[in-house]
């Protein structure tokens, strides 16, 4: 719970945190360049290789808790 004194009045909006001008000029938008097949490639089987080495860890973690919440709600009974 947020104590009722930590709570801001207001919230600021952006106008009044960043500073604007009439001089203020956006920059032209620009796509993001594609990566080349062979970097892509590599990059998924990076991301996969962590995957599959942290997965078994993860299941492992996931079934201790449940049998440990199973046990004790047996034990609350």
């Amino acid at each position: 719970m947020i104590a009722a004194a930590r709570v801001p009045m207001q919230v600021p909006t952006l106008t009044e945190v960043v500073s604007w001008s009439d001089s203020a000029q956006p920059t032209d938008w620009m796509a993001p360049t594609n990566l080349p097949p062979d970097l892509a490639r590599d990059v998924e089987a990076r991301v996969m290789h962590q995957i599959q080495q942290l997965l078994p860890g993860l299941v492992a973690q996931a079934l201790l808790e449940s049998l440990q919440d199973a046990s004790a709600k047996d034990t609350d009974n």
